[in-house]
């Protein structure tokens, strides 16, 4: 009888162990199974995403097309957000951005390294509008200027920010990202959040981006055309947008249409930020990308993607990730 018992014990405890095993082994498969269909939605979702914005690159050339990009405004069809186009297991969207209605920071020096003084005066005005402190655009010059040597205006160089406790270089060259700011002395985290709304980071060229009017907020535009200036530019646009700058001059008190200049402002939009996003099964992603659709490109030619960057759908800007529910 003992060992009727001993044998019975041993078969339960066989049982279960047997039962432990093949229960881990089916959870085991299916968190497997789970890993994989969520790698499978994620490759689906990243390439409806980027079909997105190639549709976004489409009708920006289409838009070209129409009007040989003479100007841009609000009320063109690119500016419209694309919302919830329905594909298997899921959903697209996007919506496109303008880039020149804000301050192209990137604009403060020449291709050469020596400031645009113009460019470096509005961005003064620009601080002051926004009660930012005055050492600030002293910070930014020396941070994007080339050189090493010691600014007349007082910005620091390495020496500031290798004597730091977590010690780094300046960069000495042009923003690559509004983020950039950061690591500039005196842009605490709510100095660039009061700033956002209001800059960009453009890539460098061998001329200042212009502000397109159609777009630009009255804080931009006094800054680059005066007060006066611009409450006639507001004005005026709430009707028509400007088609060129002879219209943009004539909208203005003539003593202040010197002001109206090329490489100031522009009509036109060269730069644009395309959000997209996309759901497939459980997994939604969001991408912020970088156009340039160059006014000398051959028509038919899309838009070049300069980058592509993953984006936080909870801090999206400007509404981004409400614009496709």
């Amino acid at each position: 009888m003992r060992q009727r018992g001993v044998a019975v014990i041993t078969a339960l405890l066989v049982v279960a162990l047997v039962t432990a095993a093949t229960g881990f082994i089916a959870w085991r498969q299916q968190l497997w199974l789970r890993t994989v269909e969520n790698q499978l939605n994620m490759a689906q979702a990243k390439g409806i995403a980027r079909a997105a914005l190639s549709l976004v690159r489409a009708e920006l050339n289409d838009d070209r097309r129409r009007d040989g990009n003479k100007y841009d405004y609000p009320g063109k069809a690119w500016a419209v957000p694309i919302s919830n186009i329905p594909v298997e297991q899921g959903s697209a969207g996007g919506l496109v951005r303008d880039l020149q209605g804000r301050f192209n920071l990137n604009n403060l020096l020449g291709s050469s390294g020596q400031p645009n003084e113009d460019w470096v005066e509005s961005c003064r005005t620009l601080f002051r509008q926004l009660q930012l402190p005055a050492e600030l655009l002293p910070n930014l010059l020396a941070w994007i200027d080339p050189g090493q040597t010691q600014r007349a205006d007082g910005g620091p160089e390495d020496d500031y920010y290798l004597s730091l406790p977590q010690p780094y270089r300046a960069a000495n060259q042009a923003l690559t990202d509004i983020n950039n700011l950061y690591r500039i002395k005196g842009f605490t985290h709510q100095v660039v959040a009061v700033l956002r709304p209001y800059v960009t980071v453009l890539p460098p060229t061998a001329e200042p981006v212009p502000v397109n009017v159609n777009f630009a907020s009255e804080v931009v535009l006094r800054s680059l055309v005066g007060a006066e200036a611009a409450q006639a530019i507001l004005l005026q646009r709430q009707d028509k947008p400007f088609e060129n700058l002879e219209m943009l001059r004539l909208a203005v008190p003539e003593d202040v249409r010197d002001r109206i200049q090329p490489r100031l402002v522009d009509v036109r939009t060269d730069y644009f930020e395309a959000v997209t996003q996309a759901r497939f099964g459980n997994v939604t992603v969001a991408y912020s990308s970088l156009l340039s659709r160059d006014s000398q490109t051959v028509s038919g030619t899309f838009p070049r993607v300069l980058w592509m960057r993953r984006s936080d759908l909870s801090e999206q800007s400007g509404g981004a990730a409400e614009s496709f529910k």
